[in-house]
């Protein structure tokens, strides 16, 4: 049997489980060395690139991709430097959400490696806000902080008695489960004992 000659191979035992592309990427040297930057991108694009934000407090994420030799788009967005050219109606945040402020038009622009990008931004309605939805707004909580996840209430059985759908996919349904109350039951559409509002 052939003897590995890379030098990772010779310096420690590898894990008993490793994914073939990691393996593959350490043996062929893909993986830039700690400290190492990888080859510029050929191009930038900004996604989306032109947007509408509606109504108070209206945000929007970007994500800035770039396109390299090997034919590639990968995610840069974390090492973008984010600008909007008028700050009066946009704002950018630290994480990169553009946020409305007044109505108008702006340009978000990204760089990376001396190369830029940009995204149109019209903001309209800022006196405007949007109406409650249960849709939207609970289910963005429950989906964000991970309660309607497969292992929690999401999940086939639910967890102690309640039952939400994955990721707010029938929200009609997680508001009877939260507002008229009952405990779940697996194979029944019908809840097991009195019903009390959660």
């Amino acid at each position: 049997m052939s003897r590995f000659s890379h030098p990772f191979m010779r310096r420690r035992a590898l894990p008993a489980v490793l994914p073939a592309c990691l393996l593959a990427g350490m043996l062929l040297g893909s993986f830039p060395a700690a400290g190492q930057t990888r080859e510029a991108p050929l191009s930038l694009r900004l996604v989306p690139k032109e947007i509408q934000l509606w109504g108070s407090g209206a945000t929007q994420r970007f994500v800035l991709l770039g396109r390299y030799a090997d034919g590639l788009e990968r995610d840069l967005t974390a090492q973008a430097d984010l600008s909007v050219s008028d700050s009066a109606v946009a704002r950018l945040d630290r994480e990169g959400k553009v946020a409305a402020v007044a109505r108008g038009a702006t340009t978000l622009t990204a760089g990376v490696a001396g190369m830029r990008a940009a995204a149109e931004i019209r903001v309209t309605a800022t006196d405007e806000t949007h109406p409650f939805s249960f849709d939207r707004e609970i289910g963005g909580i429950l989906t964000k902080k991970g309660c309607n996840a497969n292992d929690c209430h999401g999940s086939v059985k639910g967890k102690g008695g309640f039952k939400l759908s994955a990721n707010a996919l029938y929200p009609k349904e997680d508001y009877q489960w939260i507002v008229q109350g009952g405990v779940y039951q697996v194979l029944s559409a019908e809840p097991a004992g009195e019903r009390k509002p959660r």
